[in-house]
């Protein structure tokens, strides 16, 4: 809100940009004149000026992002000031940047700058700006295809940001591609140390990247690397992190909770070694998935049940366990609520272990497991009280079968 100062003449001139009025309703005259000594700012708005800097943008960090945009840093330049050091809250796709949050908003952080249907070259300027004039950004759009040399100059002005999403790369060369993606990853782990969470949806972030997030972003809690099931048939596109990353994830980022890495099935690829370095480091593991990764065997399920007792996720489809790695986990991980199996040598005895000891067991998948029967069938209808979704694609279990287990659980078949 903007005070107009009072001419000799009773009338009003253009706002003043250093003058913040702190209340609504008219401005008397003779009462700004006696108590300022003619400086025309209302009492209010006099001791709102003389207000700490620190305590000014705790005030400021209960407006929403929309007016810190807008309205706040056109009142004054102290609450310019203010305003580029409170933190901002953007993130989510398609939702009006009318809806954006700040560090004390109600609304969940879901909410975008923009919507699909802008340009990127629009968005990246607005993104550029809103890095300079926040530097204490704390999250950026997650599904927004820039281009990566703004998103890099984005990266370098925003110190304080938590988490990243780095969408899929459109329209970029082979070599480009590869080196583009681990120069953006590079640039996190340089400027961004309070990283807590990072998506990347790409199968060309190599060791060198991750190795440079992993060093530099000590607080990192949730790391998500590649496609799932969608590995490019271009496979010379593809470079798959390899136990590097995960020996340096287990030297820096202890705090880590979630780890998913894609694209584990092409050589070197992740081995026991690195996936035992990495739960010994990180005890708070709560979600593990290595899809499609051949070198991972039971000794990766025994170090996760050492040491991650708190696991509730875990997927190690397409891998060397067996039904021996399966009942390790089982017995030490009774919380696990998802568990992926499948294309595997799990059979039946490797079910009974599951579902006897991890009560809470709500996902179960184990789609091309050819030793799973209609006893796995049974054992689940009869010792699953939390299932809700079952995959048995192309196992041995008749129809009859499938169809007692339909009256209690939705499942693939």
């Amino acid at each position: 809100m903007l005070l107009r100062r009072i001419d000799p003449d009773g009338g009003r001139t253009s706002p003043s940009h250093d003058t913040p009025l702190a209340l609504r309703g008219p401005v008397d005259r003779d009462l700004l004149e006696a108590d300022n000594g003619g400086s025309g700012v209302h009492p209010a708005g006099r001791r709102v000026q003389g207000l700490p800097d620190e305590l000014l943008e705790l005030i400021l960090s209960f407006v929403g992002s929309r007016w810190l945009l807008t309205t706040v840093p056109m009142v004054c330049r102290a609450w310019r000031v203010a305003a580029c050091n409170v933190p901002a809250i953007v993130e989510g796709p398609g939702a009006p940047w009318e809806r954006l949050d700040s560090a004390h908003d109600t609304l969940p952080g879901t909410c975008a700058l923009f919507s699909p249907s802008h340009p990127p070259a629009t968005t990246a300027r607005w993104l550029s700006s809103l890095g300079i004039r926040f530097p204490r950004l704390v999250s950026i759009p997650s599904r927004l295809r820039l281009p990566d040399a703004d998103t890099i100059a984005v990266l370098e002005r925003c110190s304080n940001l938590r988490r990243c999403h780095l969408p899929a790369a459109c329209n970029v060369e082979h070599a480009a591609g590869r080196a583009s993606t681990n120069s953006v990853l590079r640039t996190l782990g340089a400027h961004c140390p309070r990283l807590g969470i990072l998506v990347v949806d790409r199968q060309d972030a190599g060791d060198g990247g991750l190795v440079a997030v992993a060093q530099g972003c000590a607080e990192l809690r949730e790391l998500s690397c590649g496609e799932p099931g969608m590995l490019d048939t271009r496979l010379d596109r593809v470079i798959p992190p390899t136990d590097t990353t995960l020996f340096a994830l287990a030297r820096s980022c202890t705090q880590l909770t979630t780890l998913r890495l894609a694209g584990c099935e092409l050589k070197p690829g992740i081995t026991d070694e690195g996936v035992a370095a990495v739960a010994e480091a990180c005890p708070g593991l709560t979600e593990f998935c290595a899809e499609a990764a051949p070198n991972l065997g039971d000794q990766s399920l025994a170090a996760l049940s050492t040491h991650c007792r708190h696991l509730t996720r875990l997927n190690v489809e397409s891998s060397g366990v067996t039904d021996v790695g399966v009942a390790t986990v089982a017995a030490a991980c009774p919380q696990l609520q998802i568990v992926r199996v499948g294309e595997t040598s799990v059979t039946d005895t490797g079910v009974e272990s599951l579902v006897s000891h991890c009560r809470q067991l709500e996902e179960l998948w184990l789609g091309h497991c050819l030793g799973i029967t209609d006893r796995s069938a049974d054992l689940m209808l009869e010792q699953g009280p939390s299932l809700s979704r079952v995959v048995l694609e192309a196992a041995a279990v008749s129809p009859a079968a499938i169809a007692r287990l339909a009256t209690k659980v939705a499942f693939d078949w």
